[in-house]
């Protein structure tokens, strides 16, 4: 009997070790299963930050922006995304670009470019009342913003020298002399009036373009005409090859032709396309980019074969162009969008959207290293991006430094880099013309954080708190910080200086750029 209740007592206890393992083995899997949805979730609320805090930007709230990506980086202490978004915001905000120049011809500025060398700029402008007269262009000093000389004729453009100007003056082309202002040489012809011009790179020929007549190519020097392409109903758009021997036109069908010939050499899409409005050369020669409607295509630039395609949700393409190494291209439409030229990879979405539904892109550049994106949106500013993140970098307003809001009078028409990267010219639609400098010359430019920098260390939500001088609290309002609390953040920064171990961290490089005590 007793043998028999030992028996009965060990099942028991066996039974009940059993019941007490499953218990625990379910309290773990419960506590790892709330484990790893705190971790979604903080996940998901550091995104949604990241978001709220590209919108703040963009409106022009930097401290609201900081708050939000400080609370980002609590949320998600292991990635980097929220700091390098930081710094590139706290750079933009602390460093923006200055209103060097702003000049006012008395005409609609419809277009402005620097000179080669960035001493001058131009200016297209046409006054259409109380009386229509002869569109204008004129040339500025940068410097000191003088203006030099005064042409009439449209679609001014500098020779790749910077020596001569080519200009469109009614029916003929004009070449004139910078320092003189005579005209050197007149390209006539009688096929039609004549829609733009424009230099080979090395300047030694000029193609025209006419609205009812062929594109032909000149020497600009003696005037004499070298080619005739038997272009259908004239190309509202041309442009020679990098290396000067081909050149490409885009309406309704993109063809390429040899520049010393005239001949056809390639017929992009075949015969039945008909839907091209546009189409460019990338930087090294090898790529062809085409713009119809919705869909931006890549050719390969000798053979004619099909690249890449590439789609946009919202609104017709409206622009595209190459990133100076030809790995890259930008389109703009309702959305801005970097591409890979090789595989058609999305690469970057810009904006806290990713588009743009009040804003179509009439206008996209990337800076001569590649790393910044110019774009300009109809009706609004002209904006500088980051081009490998996205991240809005600063806004250029139409009006004066002071104005925050485009309108009818401010709508930004054309905006450029100069070669250098370091200055912008932007041209409104009434008249103004304006030349921004990204970086004074002699400064130390502000540091950076690069995709490996790694997470961010315990104090650095602190040090951004600390630059905004705002928190957000529980219901996402934002909170200015007291003055007791900032000089608690200071006093903590002021340690953190004196004690961090790692003299080329990152983070401490962009501590000691703005912490000034």
């Amino acid at each position: 009997m007793v043998l028999a209740v030992l028996g009965i007592m060990a099942g028991w206890c066996v039974w009940d070790a059993a019941i007490a393992r499953k218990h625990a083995e379910r309290g773990e899997q419960e506590a790892k299963f709330a484990e790893a949805r705190a971790r979604a979730l903080n996940l998901e609320a550091a995104a949604s930050d990241r978001t709220e805090a590209a919108k703040r930007w963009e409106q022009e709230d930097a401290p609201a922006a900081l708050a939000y990506l400080a609370r980002a980086i609590h949320f998600n202490p292991q990635s980097s995304l929220a700091a390098e978004q930081a710094v590139s915001t706290l750079n933009a905000w602390k460093m923006p670009p200055e209103l060097e120049r702003s000049v006012a011809p008395d005409g609609i500025v419809v277009s402005a470019q620097f000179s080669p060398d960035g001493a001058y700029f131009l200016t297209n402008d046409f006054n259409p009342e109380p009386t229509p007269i002869p569109p204008k262009i004129r040339i500025w000093e940068t410097a000191t913003g003088k203006l030099v000389s005064e042409l009439e004729g449209r679609d001014g453009q500098f020779s790749p020298d910077g020596k001569r100007l080519l200009a469109v003056l009614y029916n003929t082309v004009v070449i004139d002399d910078i320092t003189t202002g005579q005209t050197v040489v007149t390209l006539r012809d009688d096929s039609g009036s004549k829609v733009a011009a424009e230099f080979s790179l090395d300047g030694t020929r000029v193609l025209t373009i006419s609205f009812d007549g062929p594109v032909r190519i000149w020497e600009p020097v003696s005037g004499k005409l070298l080619a005739t392409l038997a272009t259908e109903d004239g190309k509202v758009c041309a442009e020679f090859s990098p290396d000067g021997k081909r050149v490409l036109t885009a309406s309704g069908k993109a063809q390429v032709w040899d520049a010393a010939t005239g001949k056809l050499l390639l017929l992009l899409g075949g015969e039945n396309e008909t839907g091209i409005g546009a189409a460019h050369y990338s930087p090294n020669g090898e790529r062809i980019v085409t713009i119809e409607r919705k869909t931006v295509r890549i050719w390969d630039a000798t053979t004619g074969r099909l690249v890449a395609v590439l789609t946009s949700g919202h609104g017709d393409m409206r622009t595209a162009q190459f990133s100076p190494d030809s790995r890259r291209v930008a389109t703009g439409s309702e959305e801005l969008r970097v591409w890979d030229t090789a595989t058609g990879k999305l690469l970057v979405a810009f904006g806290w959207r990713g588009r743009f539904s009040d804003q179509l892109m009439s206008q996209v550049e990337f800076s001569p290293d590649g790393s910044r994106l110019l774009s300009v949106a109809e009706k609004y500013s002209a904006k500088i991006w980051d081009a490998a993140t996205g991240w809005l970098v600063a806004q250029l307003w139409t009006k004066d430094a002071r104005s925050r809001r485009g309108d009818g009078d401010g709508a930004m028409r054309d905006a450029h880099f100069s070669a250098d990267g370091m200055r912008i010219v932007t041209a409104a639609w009434m008249n103004r013309a304006q030349v921004w400098t990204l970086r004074l010359p002699n400064t130390v430019a502000p540091p950076v954080l690069s995709a490996n920098a790694g997470p961010p260390p315990e104090w650095f939500p602190d040090f951004l708190s600390y630059m905004a001088e705002r928190k957000l609290g529980a219901g996402d309002e934002d909170i200015r910080i007291p003055s007791d609390d900032l000089s608690a953040l200071r006093q903590k920064l002021r340690v953190v200086l004196s004690t961090e171990t790692n003299p080329k961290s990152p983070y401490r490089a962009v501590l000691r750029y703005y912490f000034k005590d």
